[in-house]
C-alpha cells in the first residue's frame, strides 16, 4: 500500500490508527494494541459485538466498526 492509500484510508477510518511503533504498524483499533485483523477474525468466527467487547473491555462498538469499515476500504481500493 502506497503511503497516499494509506493516508486515505486512515483519513476515513479516524478510529483506527498504523503506527510502526505499535504492532510493527499493522492496523489497530486507535489508543489499543488491538489489531484490526484480531476483531474481523473474531467476527469470522462469528464472535457477536457483545463477545468481542466482554473478551476486551477497552472496545466500542464503534471500534469493531471501524475494524469493519477498514476492510471495506482497503476491499474498495483494489
Amino acid at each position: 500500500m502506497s503511503p497516499q492509500q494509506q493516508e486515505k484510508i486512515l483519513s476515513e477510518n479516524p478510529g483506527i490508527s498504523m503506527d510502526p511503533e505499535v504492532m510493527c504498524g499493522a492496523p489497530t483499533i486507535k489508543g489499543t494494541r488491538i489489531p484490526v485483523v484480531l476483531i474481523l477474525e473474531m467476527l469470522e468466527g462469528a464472535n457477536s459485538f457483545e463477545d468481542i467487547k466482554r473478551q476486551y473491555p477497552a472496545l466500542a462498538d464503534r471500534d469493531i466498526q471501524a475494524a469493519i469499515h477498514l476492510s471495506s476500504s482497503v476491499l474498495a481500493m483494489r
